[in-house]
């Protein structure tokens, strides 16, 4: 198996939130932009996002 899992440049996304809950509209314009920029792929629920205070669903989600 020659596939590389992971290649290019990949971001480290903010978690976008209102009202204390994720806003999944606000983070898909932000992966919408972040894919149009050309990037290779995302890194979410890190630690410059609100990992530490999602539940399991959010991150699966």
């Amino acid at each position: 198996m020659d596939k590389k899992l992971l290649y290019g440049a990949h971001t480290a996304l903010v978690t976008p939130m209102k009202d204390g809950a994720v806003s999944y509209a606000d983070l898909g314009s932000l992966l919408d932009r972040q894919l149009a920029s050309g990037i290779s792929g995302v890194v979410p629920c890190g630690t410059t996002g609100e990992s530490p205070t999602l539940s399991h669903g959010e991150h699966l989600k």
